[in-house]
């Protein structure tokens, strides 16, 4: 997201930003399949991965990928903070085909990192008028656009929780 903020800014390029974000997490994810794959089960013995490769969770995880083949708990799996770092893994332990999972891994690392880059490439690029609005304006301009924010987001959900009621 950094890098994406710097090409926002013309500092670094967006694409090899994204080139970059992609190739990380193809690789990163590949050598979690890995790991995965020739260390299995034996994961659960290593006392600081223990809590997250415990034998129900490994049991629901190969269900998982035997009934659907794995392909949507990889793609999707980038927009999930906790499956976006096991997903690899699971899939080594599910022996979830590589060439299957190598597909899915990396189209749904495309589309993710698309969509971070292109956020941080907007974000970037308005850093600059966002900093002199509030060197302009100072703090209290600052502090007056975060309590109208907070203000008009409470009277949001209260307004969508009484229509919701309404609804029942």
């Amino acid at each position: 997201m950094i890098a994406a903020a710097l090409a926002g800014q013309g500092q670094l390029s967006p694409w090899g930003v994204a080139l970059a974000g992609w190739g990380g997490a193809v690789l990163g994810d590949n050598i979690g399949y890995l790991i995965g794959h020739h260390y299995g089960r034996r994961l659960a013995t290593v006392p600081v991965l223990r809590a997250f490769f415990d034998e129900r969770r490994m049991a629901v995880a190969e269900g998982f990928f035997e009934r659907r083949g794995g392909v949507a708990a990889v793609f999707f799996g980038r927009w999930v903070a906790f499956l976006r770092i096991f997903a690899g893994p699971l899939a080594g332990i599910s022996h979830m085909p590589w060439p299957r999972f190598l597909a899915a891994n990396a189209a749904g690392g495309a589309v993710w990192v698309g969509a971070v880059t292109t956020i941080g490439v907007l974000l970037g690029s308005q850093l600059d008028r966002a900093v002199s609005v509030v060197t302009n304006t100072g703090y209290v301009g600052l502090v007056l656009v975060a309590v109208l924010l907070a203000v008009g987001g409470l009277w949001y959900l209260r307004r969508h929780r009484g229509s919701a009621r309404g609804a029942d």
